[in-house]
């Protein structure tokens, strides 16, 4: 789990991404009941230039 966390502080450094943590007092979020994809380009997210879209269904659609 160690190399997890620092993987996303890594990732958190870049200038396009954001990383959001929820704690388990805040409730239930959207996601963890509905239905979402997670679509990746033909690069590694380590790839400098590799984009994910995350697509979610939720009530405000």
């Amino acid at each position: 789990m160690r190399e997890q966390l620092q993987h996303l502080l890594n990732l958190s450094q870049r200038p396009l991404v954001t990383v959001q943590v929820l704690s388990f007092s805040s409730g239930a979020h959207t996601a963890a009941v509905g239905g979402f994809a997670v679509l990746r380009g033909p690069k590694a997210l380590d790839a400098e230039s590799s984009a994910e879209i995350i697509d979610r269904i939720s009530k405000e659609l």
